[in-house]
């Protein structure tokens, strides 16, 4: 059974003051929890929550059809609560995520926000968002299911309180190792379960025309390689320490990841070369190597099966436990996005009701039903992602059998995030701290630049590490 691997934070402090900040224009055309408060002779309060395009009921596609029902059946049951859903962009990073903070800050947040799971202690430090968990009766179904929710516990709970809910149909986040079976197969190659094999499977998998790629072994996922290797590893050492006062970046099992991604870019032709011929960060999913058949091998999460049900529904997909050093016992990387009541919320104890309900099975077969009905009108295969898959399997499974006859390979890819509570040894998931996207963005950083040879893995983790110091001496001074 898989368990939850906490480990060490250090701190950082992002200011919340507006100051000279520009407030993003999203935020006038979204208003705010207290100035949507419509109430008037009707007594009814307006939740607003914001998030991510995709998560709500705005939009076409199957995941929209599944949160306009079950909109439609809380407001329902609950004819004085109005649920105005409105879309932001949430970011990991603290360059991007300001936009939350400052409208916060300045009074002008929602009732409900969309942040990275592993950005709540950070979050909660800063004062920008509340407990979930004063609103909560002690039976809540919110607890049992976030218990089922790999790393879910563990970073949405910060001083013994559980702060938000993970998003029940969204991606969990769950590092795996998607692979293109034709290409191993015509290669005779079996999916590798070493870092070394890794290495070596890219390597043969690559091919070259004139000097361009015609076929790349392993597409790297962006910016975040460096994590994935290093979380792979049965409980690695922590990145920070010292109760969160002191920067370890370069630590043994650190400076082994960085090492595994540049010897997989090296194997490849080296990361400069690799980088421009598959870059997902600025490559539409239509685009990208891995999905048109391109790439042999892709770090991926399980929204990956979302998008090859959308745009290659016939991909030859296969999906294995994310490789470790020797091929022992997994271990996956724990990661997905979550629901939290922001501090200073208008209506927080409506909104808590709100977010408790989404975590049920009423909801998740209402949402199931429409998501289901949606893919069958257009005659796409009923792939289902996100936590639902831990919280609630028998409904995932019993609502994507169809996939078994018409898409059998995306069956078995789903089937492997199904059974992830069984086949992985553990869960490590990303450590406390009040600067966890700095720590990030300074660990990957870290990575890239030894890939692109500017120094050797352990000098460029010294260099971040001596920033990420400075961060957390800026903080607590």
């Amino acid at each position: 059974m898989y368990k939850a691997v906490a480990k060490a934070r250090r701190r950082h402090h992002l200011a919340l003051a507006i100051g000279g900040a520009t407030v993003s224009c999203i935020l006038a055309a979204c208003g705010s929890g207290a100035s949507s408060s419509a109430g008037g002779s009707s007594g009814k309060v307006t939740v607003t929550v914001w998030a991510d395009t995709g998560v709500g009921p705005t939009g076409a596609g199957p995941a929209p059809a599944g949160y306009k029902a079950i909109t439609a059946a809380f407001e329902k049951a609950n004819p004085k609560i109005q649920i105005a859903w409105r879309n932001y962009s949430p970011k990991q990073d603290p360059s991007s995520y300001q936009t939350l903070l400052t409208a916060v800050a300045g009074g002008h947040g929602p009732d409900v926000a969309a942040i990275d799971r592993f950005l709540t202690y950070e979050f909660a430090q800063k004062g920008a968002i509340q407990p979930i968990q004063p609103y909560l009766s002690s039976n809540s179904p919110v607890y049992a299911e976030t218990k089922k929710i790999p790393g879910a516990s563990f970073e949405q709970t910060v001083g013994g309180k559980l702060y938000g809910v993970t998003f029940p149909w969204q991606a969990v986040g769950f590092w795996s190792l998607c692979y293109n079976k034709s290409m191993f197969a015509k290669a005779n190659l079996r999916p590798p379960t070493t870092w070394s094999q890794v290495t070596a499977d890219a390597k043969a998998l690559t091919k070259t025309k004139n000097g361009r790629y015609t076929q790349l072994g392993y597409e790297p996922y962006p910016i975040d390689d460096t994590e994935m290797w290093y979380y792979s590893q049965n409980n690695p050492i922590p990145l920070v320490s010292d109760g969160g006062n002191k920067a370890n970046l370069t630590n043994a099992d650190a400076v082994r990841a960085v090492k595994q991604f540049v010897a997989v870019m090296d194997a490849e032709g080296g990361y400069a070369k690799v980088s421009k011929f598959a870059n997902p960060t600025s490559t539409l999913p239509s685009q990208d190597p891995f999905y048109t058949g391109k790439a042999a091998m892709d770090a991926c999460g399980d929204w990956y099966l979302q998008t090859i049900a959308q745009y290659y529904p016939k991909l030859p997909v296969g999906v294995v436990p994310l490789p470790n050093v020797d091929g022992g016992k997994s271990y996956g990387w724990a990661g997905g996005w979550s629901f939290q009541i922001v501090k200073g919320a208008a209506h927080a104890k409506q909104a808590a009701k709100f977010m408790q309900y989404l975590m049920t099975k009423p909801a998740t077969e209402k949402f199931e039903a429409a998501y289901t009905a949606y893919n069958q009108k257009h005659h796409l295969p009923n792939v289902i992602i996100g936590a639902v898959t831990f919280m609630y399997p028998d409904i995932v499974r019993h609502d994507m059998s169809s996939l078994r006859q018409t898409s059998p390979d995306l069956y078995q890819a789903v089937n492997h995030f199904l059974s992830v509570p069984q086949t992985y040894s553990g869960v490590n998931a990303r450590p406390h701290t009040v600067a966890a996207g700095e720590l990030f963005t300074d660990f990957n950083n870290a990575g890239i630049a030894a890939a692109l040879h500017e120094g050797s893995p352990a000098a460029e983790l010294g260099k971040q590490n001596t920033l990420l110091q400075g961060s957390i001496n800026g903080d607590k001074g």
